[in-house]
């Protein structure tokens, strides 16, 4: 019984075994049960996650206030990470908040010594970089229209080798979120909670439906990434 090995034995059987198959071998005994429970306690914690790009406890807890404070959400592949359970070496940290408050967001990464690491296209200066971000905005909402799947704007910050992308959306997180290009990346982590839209297809079935494909029928190559972590594409 798994129950009667170390914790860190039960760990490495526990995560081998599917999400359905966990819970169908939770309702073996009551023994087993609180072992599952402690696995799942011990594993889906955010703090896991988050320590890999903050230094403390308390850097985490002003993050997730900060989460609170302006809507945003964790997405991308740093969900995808904490609802597996595994690691993608040298992934960032997506975080999609409404562009009205990416500015506090950046004054945050800022504060915990990040730096802006602008793109080919943007200025070394984040603020201006934002500043044009904003006027854009404006322009396409003046005309109607949503470009960019409802991103305006993508903020680079980096530090020892960690990179956090702070995505300007010009409507809802969430709505940019159920945008994206396949099901297995449809997942949010909030200040709260957590949430996998397509569970079963993506954790136990491993299975990703990419929803948008490029001009010539072909899956894209954030598609084509998941299919290289394990995703069978559909």
């Amino acid at each position: 019984m798994i129950s009667s090995c170390p914790a860190e034995i039960q760990d490495v059987i526990l995560h081998d075994i599917s999400p359905m198959d966990r819970i169908r071998y939770s309702l073996t005994s009551r023994q087993e049960n609180r072992a599952v429970v402690s696995y799942n306690q011990r594993t889906f914690r955010i703090r896991k996650l988050l320590l890999r790009y903050f230094d403390t406890i308390l850097d985490i807890a002003q993050f997730r206030f900060l989460q609170y404070e302006t809507g945003m959400l964790i997405s991308g592949s740093a969900a995808v990470q904490f609802f597996d359970n595994t690691v993608y070496p040298g992934s960032d940290l997506d975080l999609y908040v409404e562009i009205g408050k990416v500015e506090s967001v950046a004054e945050f990464l800022l504060e915990k010594d990040y730096r802006f690491e602008p793109g080919e296209r943007q200025p070394k200066d984040w603020k201006q970089g934002f500043l044009w971000c904003e006027s854009a905005f404006r322009y396409y909402h003046s005309l109607g229209r949503i470009h960019n799947g409802g991103h305006r704007g993508v903020f680079n910050f980096g530090k020892e080798g960690k990179r956090v992308q702070v995505v300007a959306c010009c409507q809802t997180p969430l709505k940019v979120i159920l945008n994206f290009h396949s099901t297995c990346v449809m997942n949010v982590i909030s200040h709260s909670y957590a949430y996998s839209f397509y569970p079963h297809e993506t954790f136990e079935e491993r299975v990703s439906v990419c929803v948008r494909l490029e001009a010539n029928g072909r899956f894209s190559d954030a598609c084509n990434k998941y299919a290289r972590r394990g995703w069978s594409i559909v």
